[in-house]
């Protein structure tokens, strides 16, 4: 399951987890176990009849929370497995992931070790394993990173901005250090216009690869600096003919 995905189920679970109220008065800081309708079971400490405390809690597909829990959420610090075997070891806040933390391969090595934000991958965080781009040769990285391209490319024409979206968030969670996988983000984000959310991607993209003027103007167009780029075309139209008219196409044919 990619972040996405699981994001996704986070915020369909919240409002579920909104409801897990013991159909008992117990005393604050008891510990109970507790089934409910939809197959969950909960064991832990309760306060004020909402889960509270240190517990455990296993949904009916066999995922399962073990950690702090306040207003019946996931608060604190926690472990989250999944049914594959991931899982996420760190911070949560209201159900989500929060803060610095850690995820886990179904094997148990290690995959990353980042801060979230909002159940949201900070843009920009580092990570402890590097991925495909360590277990492979430069060739080989090369090729992939020009198949990813050309398939952001395609999405990006087609204006398929959400399956774009996904490619990025995969691709940048594979490997951290490709600045095309965080332009290509930042692209994703700017279709759907979420712009507060493009910016860091394209942030991150420039300060991995700072001579990019597609990200630098990205970032320009974004704050509504247009005399600069056009101070950029005139300085590629020095250096190189041809790519200053794609920039000019790209950045300058709209009014």
């Amino acid at each position: 399951m990619n972040e996405l995905e699981r994001r996704k189920q986070f915020e369909a679970e919240k409002q579920k987890d909104a409801t897990l109220q013991p159909s008992r008065q117990v005393a604050n800081g008891e510990k109970v176990t507790l089934t409910f309708a939809d197959g969950r079971k909960y064991v832990g400490e309760v306060k004020n009849g909402k889960l509270d405390g240190q517990g455990s809690l296993t949904y009916a597909d066999g995922r399962k929370y073990i950690g702090e829990f306040k207003d019946d959420k996931y608060n604190g610090q926690g472990t989250l497995t999944w049914t594959d075997g991931t899982k996420y070891r760190g911070g949560f806040k209201d159900g989500n992931r929060d803060g610095r933390g850690e995820e886990y391969r179904a094997n148990g090595s290690l995959q990353r070790s980042a801060n979230w934000e909002n159940g949201l991958l900070v843009v920009g965080a580092p990570t402890s394993a590097q991925i495909s781009s360590q277990s492979h040769s430069n060739g080989q990285d090369q090729s992939h990173e020009q198949i990813q391209i050309r398939k952001a490319n395609e999405l990006w024409d087609a204006k398929k901005y959400s399956e774009l979206l996904k490619l990025g968030e995969s691709w940048a969670l594979a490997n951290s250090d490709s600045h095309s996988a965080w332009y290509y983000l930042g692209l994703a984000y700017y279709g759907l216009g979420a712009k507060a959310k493009a910016l860091p991607a394209f942030k991150e993209a420039l300060r991995i690869k700072p001579d990019l003027p597609e990200t630098i103007a990205r970032i320009l167009t974004m704050r509504g600096e247009k005399s600069r780029i056009e101070e950029m075309y005139a300085v590629l139209m020095q250096i190189d003919p041809v790519k200053a008219g794609t920039f000019k196409a790209t950045f300058l044919a709209r009014p």
